[in-house]
């Protein structure tokens, strides 16, 4: 299974069947309790933000997420993002992204060393077993973060999650530094007590599992 999904063949196939990069590529897997969670932000003036939260069936999977659909995206809008508006993208090679970038001038040398940096930084998790895959994606998103902070034009933002009951405090917490808890209540349509119950059930339940996933689809996006 490392194999399939450490492939470009891969990605492209389940991107194109399902005409996007978002969460909507994994809304009809269960989760179980191997399913872990992801949360990033791309920025650009000209396209604006596109704040994805999404569910992903295992640790592996979410690495080969970042390495074949992230980092691509995100590259890309953050070289062209900044001369134009993108409404679709389907290039999932980065270093190609890179290349291009360099070559038009749009990219510089320094970026394009952090941009190369953090691609094999990625492609030598595929050797880590998986139980410890999702520490070395935190640590990463924490490097990725501090790198591509951006300015009024474009920034870049990730964040990975074990497990649901801790993608549930975080967005407590997120939620708690700029709003109250009744806003949060409006927001999602259930109190903090009960969200939280929910993330401890979804696992375990199918119908909460549903409501987690239409949750992070439909109603997080002013939680970024």
């Amino acid at each position: 299974m490392i194999v399939t999904y450490n492939s470009i063949d891969y990605w492209d196939k389940l991107v194109r069947n399902n005409k996007t990069l978002k969460s909507r590529i994994f809304e009809n897997e269960p989760i179980t309790e191997k399913t872990v969670y992801m949360h990033y932000v791309i920025f650009t003036r000209k396209s604006g933000i596109q704040s994805v939260w999404t569910p992903i069936p295992k640790a592996k999977m979410l690495l080969g997420y970042i390495q074949y659909c992230l980092l691509p995206e995100a590259f890309y809008k953050w070289i062209e993002g900044k001369y134009k508006n993108i409404a679709e993208f389907s290039q999932l090679n980065a270093e190609k992204i890179i290349s291009e970038g360099l070559k038009d001038g749009k990219l510089s040398q320094s970026e394009a060393a952090v941009m190369k940096k953090q691609i094999a930084f990625i492609k030598s998790l595929w050797d880590v077993p998986s139980d410890k895959v999702m520490k070395e994606l935190k640590k990463f998103s924490r490097e990725f973060n501090m790198s591509w902070l951006g300015d009024i034009d474009t920034f870049l933002y990730m964040k990975v999650f074990s497990s649901a009951s801790e993608l549930g405090q975080f967005i407590i917490n997120t939620n708690l530094q700029t709003d109250s808890e009744d806003a949060f209540e409006k927001k999602i349509g259930m109190s903090e007590e009960k969200w939280i119950e929910l993330c401890k059930q979804v696992h375990k339940n199918p119908v909460s599992g549903e409501k987690l996933k239409l949750t992070l689809t439909r109603d997080l996006t002013e939680i970024v």
